[in-house]
């Protein structure tokens, strides 16, 4: 084996694989850590600045309410921190649709969804799970098969709990000079 070769090798990141409940545990810590944050910086409580900040009304421009208390409060408590004005929230490439750009150097918050999503068998050739075949969008405008697994018993997709995370930024962080229909 070559030294190019070993590099290479070494150079591959593997991350570990981490379970839901570690997902959950680390999105609590991280409220955690922004709730003692607002009450050292703003020197109010935390839920009182909740009331102040707007929980709930934090919405993208289609009036869709990011779901979650724990999603509603941590977005409350990122406008809070950096004393935003709007209390409306975007992914990166939603504002970018709508004809404006984040300013360089913002962070965008990170929220959570929490869905049930179909359980799928990963074997390759046969094996001994009872699975459908679905067709599902892989982007592009193609499509993939996927195997789902269904219960023998009752001949439904069975589905698991998953965790996913999405980006998004306060339309305060954009630049919306270019943008058609202007802020929303």
């Amino acid at each position: 084996m070559t030294t190019a070769t070993k590099n290479k090798k070494a150079s591959k990141k593997k991350y570990p694989k981490v379970s839901e409940e570690q997902k959950l545990q680390n999105a609590q810590e991280k409220f955690d850590k922004m709730a003692i944050r607002i009450i050292e910086e703003k020197h109010v409580m935390f839920w009182d600045a909740m009331q102040d900040f707007g929980m709930g009304r934090h919405c993208g421009r289609d009036g869709k309410v990011y779901k979650g208390v724990r999603n509603q409060a941590y977005l409350a408590g990122e406008a809070c921190l950096n004393d935003y004005q709007s209390r409306q929230w975007l992914t990166y490439n939603r504002i970018a649709e709508l004809g404006a750009f984040v300013r360089k150097g913002e962070y965008s918050s990170q929220i959570f969804n929490i869905f049930m999503a179909p359980q799928k068998c990963w074997h390759t050739g046969d094996c001994n799970c009872d699975y459908i075949v679905v067709t599902v969008p892989a982007g592009n405008g193609s499509v993939k098969s996927e195997r789902h697994l269904i219960n023998p018993e009752t001949g439904q997709v069975k589905k698991a709990k998953k965790t996913g995370a999405l980006a998004v930024f306060n339309i305060d962080q954009a630049d919306w000079s270019d943008a058609p229909e202007g802020k929303p």
